[in-house]
């Protein structure tokens, strides 16, 4: 600025960096030494924080199964032990309702159609439902037998 223009409203040179070279030092410096701080500064904080979180859930999951759980009275949360008669006809429902499933090809497993049951409104209907009647009567003949 020329100081003999100069007049009482204008203010004389500003000390510091132009906008232009701050911008360049901020490219040429700055940058990289931002990261080069966030490497070799943060990056081993995190690895050593991911090796202390890695640790600690070893150590947590290898003592998971040494911690004993509530203890559990009978007939407390499973209620009483099943009768005989009960898981008998537990395993017979288990075995015949295996029967009624969808085959490979998307027929029935029960009566063997090459196509799924479709009701009366256009939706497939699985053939456990579709049979219910047929796996009831089987269950009840097998449980006489």
């Amino acid at each position: 600025m020329d100081r003999e223009h100069a007049g009482p409203a204008t203010t004389g040179p500003r000390p510091g960096v132009s906008p232009g070279t701050a911008v360049l030092l901020w490219i040429l410096v700055g940058w990289p030494l931002s990261w080069i701080l966030l490497l070799f500064v943060f990056a081993p904080l995190g690895i050593l924080f991911g090796i202390g979180i890695t640790i600690w859930m070893m150590v947590t999951v290898s003592s998971a199964g040494a911690r004993r759980g509530p203890p559990v009275l009978p007939g407390d949360r499973y209620g009483p032990p099943p009768s005989p008669a009960e898981t008998r006809y537990q395993a017979i429902r288990r075995e015949v309702e295996s029967i009624a499933t969808v085959n490979a090809v998307g027929g029935c497993g029960w009566c063997g159609s090459p196509s799924a049951h479709v009701n009366d409104l256009g939706y497939l209907v699985p053939p456990h439902h579709w049979h219910s009647a047929e796996i009831e009567e089987r269950i009840r003949y097998k449980l006489e037998r």
